[in-house]
């Protein structure tokens, strides 16, 4: 028997070499150890480009049908002898999950791989996924340091027909304020990208079509180009096509997407479903796979599904009632910087609920969300001062945070300065405000106009 019928047939034959001239090392011994170990990591080196070149006709569509989950398969096996572009492109897909199930916490490990060996679409990932936080803490001084280094070389690629260094010059110039924004080149170049089928231009090439950046709104283009990504199962164009489905009608088509979608864990697609299946919006409630939709959502940091988990265990509904609970959620939506799981963690510091009351963290908190302008912070902002809860009594304060969330539409703030009036005896006043919150929806305003009047007839009329 001769050492290469040691090694099965159906291994490719590079791999079959490489186990060979391993083999030889241990057989011969270590005065062979060099020239073996040479031959193999040629051998390795020539099996990883064998592996990428497969891994490119699946996903450029060369010769045979386009299909993501097959060229995800080679470019692994390519990625895993250390092979720089398959590295990026294994990121890219599993970034945004092309071929397989998101995940962009190996998608930015195998980014910072592919840029180390100075792969350029490994770079311009590693600077993207900085500068919106994929899978790492967003950097955006580091993003653009990054960016800086590489936009020539990315464009003189693009230029020569690469089809990633396009998409991503098309990025470059549709995001970037150090790159001088131009929405027409951002077009030209993800044009470019989508004609050769890569499903991540097309959808963004769809988005300048719904927003009119570039190009004029067109939605028949758009739909267009939504169709083409969602069809190779991109499902951040899933998504998107659900929504545009949706606006027009299609119910079904709508639900079909976001499953598909969710199915490639992308967390909005999870969200948004979470709330179909909790408000029966087209299919039955089912609060049960309503909760488990915002858990996986919440777990890839999605805020609203975060705040929204902690709505149901302060609600109890889909849950046990858990103030704990909610709290929880709460805090993990306000520190991603959720305005609405600001506010909600400041009401339940002034309810006493889950904790102790503490009026001076609700106030706080509601600071923090007044400042990214949620009402209902600024209309308990005003409450508070009017009260002298937590801060010293201040009309004036009161006044100040109870107009500006009345301007923001804040129902129960046009009552509050009913409130703040009724204190200071301002009759009058206080009864013009109630009786505007009644008109604008809150019902208790106009009982309590109705109470001064009876009680006060003079000062309505003063």
């Amino acid at each position: 028997m001769t050492m290469q019928n040691l090694f099965p047939t159906i291994l490719p034959r590079g791999l079959q070499q490489a186990m060979l001239s391993l083999a030889m090392v241990f057989v011969v011994g270590a005065c062979v150890i060099s020239p073996s170990l040479a031959l193999a990591e040629n051998n390795t080196s020539a099996l990883a480009d064998e592996f990428f070149a497969k891994g490119l006709e699946y996903f450029w569509a060369e010769d045979i049908p386009q299909h993501y989950e097959e060229a995800f398969v080679w470019l692994s096996k390519a990625a895993e002898y250390g092979h720089p572009r398959a590295q990026a492109m294994q990121a890219d897909m599993l970034a945004n999950g092309l071929g397989t199930v998101i995940d962009r916490e190996k998608a930015f490990a195998l980014a910072n791989a592919a840029a180390e060996s100075g792969d350029v679409f490994g770079r311009f990932l590693l600077g993207k996924y900085f500068y919106w936080g994929i899978g790492t803490a967003s950097n955006e001084e580091q993003a653009k340091h990054i960016f800086s280094q590489m936009f020539f070389e990315l464009e003189q690629q693009a230029e020569s027909g690469d089809g990633l260094a396009q998409h991503g010059l098309g990025w470059m110039y549709a995001t970037l304020s150090t790159v001088t924004k131009d929405y027409q080149k951002a077009h030209h170049w993800y044009e470019k990208a989508a004609i050769q089928g890569y499903a991540v231009a097309q959808n963004n090439l769809a988005i300048m079509f719904c927003n009119g950046e570039g190009v004029r709104q067109n939605a028949r283009i758009k739909n267009l180009w939504y169709r083409r990504a969602a069809k190779q199962g991109y499902p951040i164009a899933q998504y998107n096509l659900a929504l545009s489905l949706g606006a027009e009608g299609d119910l079904e088509g709508k639900y079909r997407l976001l499953l598909e979608s969710a199915d490639r864990n992308y967390k909005s697609a999870q969200a948004k479903l979470g709330w179909i299946f909790e408000e029966g919006k087209g299919q039955p409630v089912d609060l049960k796979s309503a909760v488990a939709l915002y858990r996986k959502a919440a777990a890839q940091g999605h805020q609203w599904a975060q705040h929204h988990l902690g709505r149901l265990y302060q609600k109890g509904k889909g849950v046990p009632q858990d103030y704990h609970e909610a709290m929880k959620w709460y805090r993990v939506a306000a520190e991603n910087g959720y305005a609405s799981g600001m506010a909600n963690v400041g009401h339940l510091f002034e309810a006493g609920l889950g904790v102790e009351k503490n009026y001076v963290e609700a106030r706080s908190w509601y600071e923090r969300g007044a400042e990214q302008g949620n009402t209902y912070s600024e209309a308990r902002l005003g409450y508070l001062y009017m009260n002298g809860f937590g801060v010293d009594q201040d009309y004036d304060k009161a006044t100040e945070w109870l107009q500006k969330a009345s301007r923001g539409g804040n129902e129960w703030a046009r009552y509050g300065m009913g409130l703040v009036h009724e204190k200071q005896r301002q009759y009058s006043q206080a009864i013009r405000w109630y009786l505007w919150a009644a008109i604008k929806g809150y019902d208790f305003g106009f009982r309590r106009a109705v109470y001064l009047v009876v009680m006060y007839p003079v000062s309505f009329w003063t």
